[in-house]
């Protein structure tokens, strides 16, 4: 959970000499899906964090490279928990989040406690914080940067990333897209969740426009032949 520029990097420290000799290659390194786990803070019980969009950066990490899991999520996003053996994870109180049988949604900032349970007693808990997002903030993966400059006939799909203080937020928004000119570059398809394929159809500059709730970002794309 990392932000820079149009991208969050996975951090992967290898050096020449930890891998490199006659008889050895290189490691592979691709993008896998996964499931972000946290131990409860009484120690009892694991809670695994499910994405509710394909796209979202969340669930995205490196082979080899563990992915944090989130404790803050965005305002008005959705998300989903489930504990060990599937078990249903409940909420303290109804005024942060509101349960969409099966995800949440968060409604409200604040720190709100989630829970699963063992024969209807306490098992386990955690602590996350919704916080409103300061700005929005494009991603494909932690491996490939977003392209301001497109060739005509190029494609790339892109995911809304909420940031708060320049750190990203978790969960899926749902956000409206604005291309300043379709003959330029068009959305060629609707994609779950915050996530669009840009298609660049003809030379010249477009601001695309992402907008969450009454947060809204302009992005500067120029198409080449």
């Amino acid at each position: 959970m990392r932000h820079l520029p149009l991208i969050f990097l996975a951090a992967c420290k290898v050096t020449l000499g930890d891998w490199w000799n006659e008889a050895s290659e290189p490691p592979v390194v691709g993008i896998v899906t996964v499931r972000p786990e946290q131990t409860g803070e009484l120690g009892y019980r694991n809670f695994f964090w499910t994405c509710v969009a394909p796209t979202e950066q969340t669930c995205m990490g490196t082979s080899g490279a563990g992915v944090a899991f989130p404790k803050r999520v965005a305002l008005g996003a959705r998300f989903a928990l489930t504990g060990e053996d599937a078990a249903s994870v409940g909420f303290a109180g109804t005024r942060f989040l509101r349960d969409l049988d099966g995800s949440f949604l968060a409604t409200n900032p604040g720190t709100v406690a989630l829970y699963t349970l063992d024969a209807a007693r306490l098992a386990d808990f955690i602590h996350m914080k919704v916080i409103a997002p300061g700005q929005l903030q494009l991603a494909i993966d932690p491996l490939t940067a977003v392209a301001s400059e497109m060739k005509v006939g190029a494609s790339q799909t892109v995911t809304v990333v909420p940031l708060a203080d320049n750190q990203p937020l978790a969960g899926s928004l749902d956000v409206q897209w604005q291309t300043s000119d379709a003959a330029v570059i068009a959305f060629e398809n609707d994609l779950a969740g915050p996530a669009k394929k840009l298609r660049a159809l003809a030379p010249g500059a477009v601001t695309v426009t992402v907008t969450a709730g009454e947060i809204h970002n302009d992005f500067n794309f120029t198409v080449v032949p």
